[in-house]
């Protein structure tokens, strides 16, 4: 006996048309359903997928697992540093701008977004220390302005009498 192609076979399997014998497509004469018998092939593959997918998100997961508290240690020494050398007198919106930055990589932490909280903790570290240099220059800037502006005798000409 020939086997029916594969084409055939999903015809009738979908038609709603009953079997011949009286029942519907799936049915035995008796009117047990009969379970599909899928090809070993197509039985590998989904086993395959399976396994595949299975290993692709325990590699996802290994991927960043621990919090980023090297990057957010950076950050905090980094907004320090920038304080104690003026930046709130002398480049404040950078040093709030890094700050921000900061309290966002915080909150990333307890959504247990690791890895935007270490991108946003590096973004905190590197505002903090444009911050620093601002400031670090606009203070040497007003120190050359300073010292520019004494006399010879050292007397400073802008001091009141």
């Amino acid at each position: 006996m020939t086997r029916p192609s594969t084409r055939h076979r999903m015809e009738a399997l979908r038609s709603d048309d009953p079997v011949p014998g009286g029942g519907m497509p799936g049915e035995t004469e008796g009117g047990a359903v009969q379970s599909r018998q899928f090809p070993a092939s197509r039985k590998r593959r989904a086993l395959s997928a399976g396994v595949l997918g299975l290993v692709g998100c325990l590699l996802l997961a290994g991927c960043v697992v621990s919090p980023p508290v090297q990057e957010m240690s950076n950050a905090r020494q980094a907004i320090s540093a920038a304080r104690a050398a003026g930046a709130m007198r002398f480049a404040p919106t950078r040093l709030m701008a890094a700050q921000r930055w900061l309290e966002n990589a915080r909150y990333a932490l307890e959504i247990r977004e690791y890895g935007y909280a270490e991108r946003a903790a590096r973004t905190a570290r590197q505002r903090a220390l444009a911050a620093l240099h601002a400031a670090l220059r606009r203070e040497r800037a007003l120190a050359a302005r300073y010292h520019s502006g004494k006399n010879a005798s050292g007397d400073d000409p802008a001091a009141p009498r």
